[in-house]
C-alpha cells in the first residue's frame, strides 16, 4: 500500500506499507512487514520466524531525521536457551 500526498510547504509526504508471509510444511512461516512515513520521519520493519506455537520476531525502528534507532525481539513460547 502506498499513498502520497503533499504537505503545506508543497514537497510530496509518501507513506508506504508491505507485509508478506511464507509458508512451509511443518508448520514452519516467515513474515515481513515494512512501514515507511515521510511525514513522521520513521521506518519500521519486521521480521517474524514461526514454527507451529512458536515464534522468534524481531523488529526495527529507525527515525530518519534524528538517526536514533530501536530495536525489539519478541520470543513467543521461547527462551533465549531455545534459539
Amino acid at each position: 500500500m502506498t499513498s502520497m500526498s503533499y504537505g503545506p510547504d508543497g514537497r510530496p509526504q509518501v507513506y508506504q506499507a508491505t507485509s508478506s508471509s511464507r509458508s512451509a510444511p511443518g508448520g514452519v512461516r516467515e513474515t515481513k512487514q515494512t512501514v515507511s512515513d515521510s511525514r513522521s520521519g520513521t521506518k519500521k520493519m519486521a521480521i517474524g520466524h514461526h514454527i507451529g506455537d512458536r515464534a522468534h520476531i524481531i523488529e526495527k525502528k529507525q527515525n530518519m531525521r534524528t538517526g536514533q534507532r530501536e530495536e525489539n525481539v519478541e520470543l513467543v513460547n521461547l527462551s533465549d536457551g531455545n534459539l
